[in-house]
């Protein structure tokens, strides 16, 4: 079982344990954000700065839903995945970079063991789909149809 056919890939077993647990971590991230309460809050000092934070907080969500399922999606059909992941693993590593620097001072984590768990874990999940957006392009280079 070290390899599973997946569309026209096949990629390894370690491939689609990072898989899993990307997919996992995603739907853990936005069961957290729709509950409510348990997402972190932005420390604000102007109504603005309030608006503007939930508007960042909800366009962040819509664009992880979009893209995963358009990420699931193109591993499902075999098309175009080097590419989208890629540009997933970019993504998430730049939303990363942007939290620890720039949004860091301004975020409050609330006391739940949750978010907690769900921060923590943050650099595995970036980890995971790094390594499957390196794995595709090792195994199939630049070919766009796969």
């Amino acid at each position: 079982m070290a390899f599973i056919k997946f569309a026209k890939q096949s990629y390894s077993t370690p491939f689609y344990l990072a898989l899993w647990f990307s997919i996992s971590y995603v739907v853990a991230v936005l069961a957290v954000q729709f509950i409510g309460g348990i997402a972190p809050k932005f420390v604000v000092t102007t109504p603005e700065y309030e608006m503007l934070s939930q508007k960042l907080l909800w366009r962040r969500t819509i664009a992880i839903l979009f893209f995963s399922v358009i990420y699931v999606a193109s591993l499902r059909a075999g098309r175009f995945f080097g590419v989208i992941s890629f540009v997933g693993a970019v993504w998430t590593i730049s939303m990363f970079v942007d939290d620890q620097i720039a949004l860091r001072p301004h975020l409050l984590v609330p006391e739940n063991t949750t978010a907690i768990i769900l921060l923590s874990l943050r650099p595995l999940f970036l980890l995971t789909i790094s390594w499957m957006a390196l794995e595709h392009f090792l195994r199939y280079g630049k070919r766009r149809d796969m």
